[in-house]
């Protein structure tokens, strides 16, 4: 039975391993795992009802050859983006910010209140000025 939980284990591994990176769930690794299966399922399909597609090398090329596009879309995303240059450990904002990562979250909170702030305080100019004219036409016409 341990035998059957070890390989439980590992199959789950495997699979965590094939579409997370750093325990997020990898939206180019489903897409060229989608593709692989489309392209065995699209084959198999073919082999068993005995046909012949002129298109196959097309399909085969976007389904198979698109998934090994997609790897090396996300690895140069990963090295780029995802990581400090030089290195093949992922960013840790936690690591680098410290402690100042609660003042940028209160200052990201009161730029947000004050660009709402101000967007109502422009708002309200706006409405008051228009109501200013519409008065203003309503004398004229008396």
């Amino acid at each position: 039975m341990e035998s059957l939980n070890n390989f439980s284990s590992s199959a789950k591994h495997i699979i965590r391993s094939c579409f997370f990176e750093d325990g997020n769930l990898s939206l180019t690794r489903i897409l060229a795992f989608t593709g692989y299966i489309v392209f065995i399922i699209g084959s198999f399909y073919l082999m068993y009802e005995n046909k012949h597609w002129e298109d196959y090398s097309v399909f085969a090329s976007y389904t198979g050859g698109g998934g090994l596009a997609l790897q090396f879309g996300n690895k140069f995303v990963n090295s780029k983006y995802n990581s400090i240059i030089g290195s093949t450990e992922p960013i840790n904002l936690d690591k680098i910010l410290g402690d100042k990562k609660e003042n940028i979250k209160e200052a990201v909170e009161n730029t947000r209140d004050a660009m709402v702030n101000a967007a109502k305080e422009s708002v309200k100019a706006e409405a008051l000025k228009m109501a200013g004219n519409l008065s203003d036409t309503f004398k004229e016409k008396k």
